[in-house]
């Protein structure tokens, strides 16, 4: 899983810097109708999993230019799996840290209970 979050990311943040998604697969030999719909793909399914649900897709285009259709299913598929993966990953992170915090509080009230001798079997020896 964090292989996965690790290739995602890098995947991301190699593909937003200052050029566009667009630009950049161009730049890589990718035909210019393949770089749109992959832009317009990528946006519908980063808003689709942040629950935006815009859709952005030239359907003239994606019925009648090959390029293009494949581009936005490539660009739809890869951004909306990384944008799920972020979600649950920021999900974890959070369960995770109120977990932590409970583990730590009980953790830091044992050892004060050691501590002070306060333990369970002193208790059933009285």
């Amino acid at each position: 899983m964090l292989i996965r979050t690790l290739l995602a990311t890098t995947l991301v943040i190699g593909l937003s810097g200052c050029e566009s998604y667009r630009d950049q697969l161009v730049a890589k030999g990718y035909p210019p109708p393949y770089a749109d719909g992959y832009h317009d793909g990528c946006l519908t399914g980063k808003q689709a999993v942040n629950g935006i649900g815009a859709l952005h897709k030239n359907v003239p285009r994606y019925d009648q230019e090959r390029y293009y259709a494949q581009g936005w299913e490539d660009g739809h598929r890869q951004c909306a799996s990384t944008a799920q993966n972020e979600q649950t990953r920021r999900y974890y992170d959070e369960r995770w840290s109120e977990h932590e915090e409970d583990w730590e509080r009980s953790k830091r009230r044992g050892m004060a209970r050691a501590l002070r001798g306060d333990s369970k079997e002193q208790k059933d020896s009285n």
